[in-house]
């Protein structure tokens, strides 16, 4: 069929969780495909080979609406299906009949009688996929211990150790700490303190046993990931140990100390990602948040070893990062971000209205998310939508409202 007849004779739908199937207006048709991809680097070969593997999921923004005397109705009883965690099936004129599930909805009931409604969806494959026996938190284990060996070895093999490594080392290290320290309490301090001196004991004898002396700073560095505290908090010290170690790279030996150093601390970002306390992944945007730190901070990370590239023409120069090292890099950070997304499924989704008439806190709180005796949903109503004191007990129609659910 041509573009007119599916237009025609194909209805635009949306089959919720609960069963239940919706026929509003829609919005033209857009959708977006990523490929798992690897990309390796070799030494005297200009450019990057890309490996491409299987796509992933389709992802599509649906823009529709309701509309009519009784928009409002159709869209409460729209957003009621949509509470139902089970996949949706979506027909689409261009895109056929794909499954998948809502990352959130935005809903704008401001044109009076049309309601709009905005869904990122994302297709999904069946819930009856084979798993693995191992938890996303052994395989990402694994893929961290790759990453760290690799570029441990890579340091300690290519580079020619003088003196002043030991006083640069040194001073990572104690800067690392530094930046760690605002994350530790009575739980953490001892261990903390005990892994600092035994990486400063190891690093002084850098020079006899360089490959101890790196892995007493991975260790250090990766005290992080196992504590039991906010990821928020944790990998905020881990992009600020990062932003650090990429300032004052000029030696041969300072770059492959950074790209080691690099890799591990994004490594062990990874590590924290997978390894959350209870409440750190509430909403999608929470999820969406912490991948999108790793990602800008990997992404960050090879631009800056690009950067750092000297001919081969220049002997005494010369520098390429380890390929092994950023294949199993790319392969640590694609995991994690991938397993992340499915986290997100198990969260609450954001829903976003705006306030149809002057309001305040407290009914807009029992009207979304219920009055409870300590008034607990009250306070994170207010923290999620930032409600300063002249909105507390009265928000103007028009206000943007955000809620999970």
């Amino acid at each position: 069929m041509d573009w007119k007849e599916r237009v025609d004779n194909i209805k635009f739908s949306i089959q919720t969780g609960d069963g239940k199937t919706y026929f509003p207006l829609y919005r033209g048709g857009e959708t977006e495909r990523s490929y798992n991809t690897s990309s390796f680097e070799f030494i005297s070969v200009y450019g990057t080979l890309v490996d491409r593997k299987k796509p992933q999921s389709r992802k599509l923004p649906l823009v529709f609406w309701f509309q009519g005397a009784d928009n409002i109705t159709q869209a409460d009883e729209f957003e009621a299906s949509a509470d139902d965690p089970r996949p949706w099936e979506v027909v689409h004129p261009f895109y056929g009949t794909i499954k998948g599930q809502p990352i959130s909805i935005k809903r704008d009931d401001s044109s009076l009688n049309i309601t709009e409604v905005t869904v990122p969806f994302w297709e999904s494959i069946d819930a009856d996929y084979p798993f693995s026996n191992f938890t996303v938190k052994d395989n990402t284990m694994d893929r961290h211990r790759a990453v760290l060996f690799a570029s441990s070895f890579s340091y300690v093999t290519n580079v020619k150790f003088a003196s002043i490594d030991i006083s640069k080392n040194a001073q990572s290290i104690v800067d690392m700490a530094g930046d760690m320290q605002n994350i530790q309490d009575d739980t953490t301090y001892a261990t903390f303190q005990n892994t600092l001196n035994a990486g400063l004991k190891a690093i002084d004898k850098m020079l006899e046993n360089p490959l101890n002396a790196i892995n007493s700073i991975q260790a250090f560095l990766d005290l992080p990931s196992t504590y039991e505290q906010a990821v928020n908090g944790r990998i905020g010290s881990y992009v600020n140990i990062y932003d650090r170690l990429k300032t004052s790279i000029k030696t041969l030996a300072d770059k492959k100390y950074f790209e080691s150093a690099g890799a591990s601390t994004i490594a062990s970002m990874a590590m924290t990602m997978v390894n959350p306390e209870a409440g750190d992944y509430v909403l999608v945007s929470d999820v969406e948040n912490m991948t999108a730190k790793l990602a800008a901070t990997y992404n960050d990370y090879m631009e800056k070893l690009d950067s750092l590239k000297v001919s081969v023409y220049d002997v005494n120069n010369t520098y390429n990062a380890d390929a092994t090292v950023q294949t199993e890099l790319n392969n640590l950070v694609n995991f994690t971000i991938a397993n992340l997304y499915n986290m997100s499924f198990e969260t609450k989704r954001e829903r976003i209205v705006f306030t149809d008439k002057k309001t305040n806190a407290i009914l807009l709180t029992h009207r979304y998310l219920g009055m409870d005796d300590d008034d607990v949903n009250l306070a994170t109503f207010i923290q999620t939508n930032d409600i300063k004191l002249n909105e507390l007990f009265a928000i103007e129609k028009g206000r943007e409202i955000r809620y999970a659910k």
